[in-house]
């Protein structure tokens, strides 16, 4: 059982992987999917040539997979600016040397996702086609976009916030809401409005 829910779930992130990947490549931007952070590492490495200059902005991810350990003892010039013996004054001129590098490593911020308005009930909430199971588990680090309003984080029940919320209905689909209104009349909403979801990294 365990493993059946298991690959369930590792199925289902592919697909949401996938899904963003499509999104990035409509504004010119590749990626590929891998399972693990030492593929994430490996495929890092691979697309960096022998003898390159390579800087780096801040970033958890570049951390979390042990890219910058590999660097320092590898075949490139790693311009590195956390080594104990650097003063501030050498870390600020090797973030300007960075900017001219032949690679420069990073993470993205903030990633899209993107839904539709699908129903709208008796009481003007709005239903998207987005699920629970698509979202990230760091609720608090979300925002919604409908209309022209963004609602931070999610809620957990309808009587939260000060004017619109969001939250997860009992269908098991993203809502927004409008505490003691309508959220359909509030934003002049229709079904098949676009829908943002922005996941900020912390």
């Amino acid at each position: 059982m365990d493993n059946t829910l298991n690959e369930s779930q590792a199925w289902h992130k592919k697909k949401i992987v996938e899904k963003t990947l499509k999104s990035l490549e409509k504004n010119n931007i590749s990626g590929c999917y891998v399972e693990t952070l030492k593929a994430a590492c490996n495929r890092a490495l691979s697309l960096i040539p022998k003898g390159s200059k390579v800087g780096y902005g801040g970033s958890m991810t570049l951390d979390q997979i042990g890219i910058k350990e590999i660097l320092r003892r590898g075949n490139c010039n790693f311009i590195d600016r956390e080594l104990p013996e650097i003063n501030e004054n050498d870390q600020n001129r090797l973030r300007r040397e960075s900017l001219f590098s032949d690679v420069f490593l990073m993470s993205t911020n903030a990633l899209t996702m993107e839904g539709h308005l699908v129903n709208i009930d008796g009481f003007g909430n709005l239903i998207t086609n987005i699920k629970d199971d698509d979202l990230p588990q760091a609720r608090e680090a979300i925002t919604v976009e409908v209309g022209n309003k963004l609602i931070s984080g999610l809620s957990c029940t309808y009587v939260e916030g000060k004017e619109l919320l969001a939250l997860i209905g009992s269908s098991g689909y993203l809502e927004v809401s409008l505490k003691g209104g309508s959220a359909c009349a509030f934003l002049n909403a229709e079904v098949g409005d676009e829908v943002k979801i922005k996941k900020i990294n912390q």
